[in-house]
């Protein structure tokens, strides 16, 4: 997960239970590993490398802690989820070449999504409008 400076793409597999998300991860890539099922300790993982509480983290998840703690492995639909919101990060970390400077971004007004960024991060749909953004911003074009 290209995430963290401290990580790189090329750790083995086991180590995360999935193979790493990057910024050039595919949709076919997610698709993939969605439907290989995605182990929750990945999440974990990804909570702990983006430095968020699973609390701060729940509202964007498509289930409750609870519900995540009795899972070992989620089904496809939720493992697409998570998946892409690790894309999100994964592009973010990529354009601001700071997790916390990303963060923060996401937090902020957009007037071109009218709304904060972060609220996208609950749907797919979301997670490909805040994806779009960053490859606007990217190419320095700015709405």
């Amino acid at each position: 997960m290209d995430i963290c400076p401290k990580l790189k793409v090329q750790e083995p597999i086991p180590l995360y239970g999935f193979q790493p998300i990057t910024a050039t991860s595919t949709d076919l890539d997610l698709i993939k590993q969605a439907r290989d099922g995605l182990k929750t300790a990945a999440l974990w993982k990804f909570l702990k490398l983006i430095n968020c509480s699973k609390m701060e983290f729940e509202e964007y998840l498509p289930l409750s802690l609870k519900t995540l703690g009795r899972k070992e492995t989620l089904n496809e639909a939720e493992g697409e989820r998570i998946l892409n919101i690790m894309r999100v990060f994964a592009k973010g970390k990529e354009l601001f070449d700071d997790v916390e400077v990303f963060k923060r971004w996401l937090k902020e007004d957009n007037p071109f999504l009218g709304d904060a960024p972060i609220t996208f991060l609950k749907t797919s749909t979301g997670c490909q409008v805040i994806l779009d953004e960053i490859g606007r911003a990217q190419h320095g074009i700015m709405a």
